[in-house]
């Protein structure tokens, strides 16, 4: 692990591909699940069923992005926010799921809302890291006032 204050290294650029990959797909799920939820509340009973796994998917989905930050962190790469925001948004499922068993939907309807926001921030944030250069054009890139 990187030690407090030194400078962190950015993160690869393939590493960071995965993480905007994974972090759409958790936004488009998130919203997706609104409307499974929606279309429960309006009688199709059915969609509880959708809406049950959606969430299952969710928060391995959360999990496994917190786990993938948590391993580039570990190796000296990139912000601290890499680990945090995804093990809140983690957390955050893992308690709703929760909530929905237990049938405390106005706790669970509200922390949804709560959820749709965090992952909107998360997506974005992981969207405004800059992407390195890809490997093979690095290479080639002369610099910059190089007369041939």
């Amino acid at each position: 692990m990187t030690p407090p204050g030194a400078p962190q290294r950015p993160v690869p650029r393939g590493a960071l591909l995965a993480l905007r990959a994974t972090s759409t797909l958790l936004a488009v799920l998130t919203l997706a699940q609104a409307t499974f939820a929606g279309s429960f509340l309006t009688g199709r009973y059915e969609m509880l069923m959708v809406h049950s796994t959606n969430a299952m998917v969710l928060a391995a989905l959360a999990l496994g992005q917190f786990l993938f930050g948590a391993a580039l962190r570990l190796l000296g790469y990139g912000p601290l926010w890499l680990v945090v925001r995804p093990l809140l948004v983690a957390v955050a499922i893992g308690a709703q799921i929760a909530l929905g068993f237990s049938r405390v939907l106005g706790v669970h309807v509200t922390l949804g809302v709560a959820i749709s926001i965090s992952v909107a921030f998360l997506s974005t944030a992981v969207w405004q890291t800059p992407l390195p250069p890809r490997a093979d054009r690095a290479r080639n890139v002369e610099p910059a006032g190089a007369a041939s």
